[in-house]
């Protein structure tokens, strides 16, 4: 019998783990307002239907390759 895949770990990483999987509610992902200043040079704006607000500039946009780094 093998015991290959058997994880031993405690409830509260496995409630962890749990959370993590759950879908966003559609809130959090709608976006309520999006703005590129590009007159501005400066990037992306998003601002989302739970209030929440996110800026991204131009130069983190086009560099993916390299965030992993930083």
């Amino acid at each position: 019998m093998s015991h290959e895949g058997i994880r031993f770990v405690p409830k509260d990483q496995v409630a962890n783990e749990i959370e993590a999987d759950r879908p966003l509610p559609r809130i959090s992902i709608t976006p309520e307002k999006v703005r590129v200043l590009l007159t501005e040079g400066k990037g992306l704006e998003i601002d989302w239907s739970d209030g929440h607000k996110s800026c991204w500039s131009f130069a983190w946009l086009r560099e993916p390759a390299l965030r992993h780094l930083r």
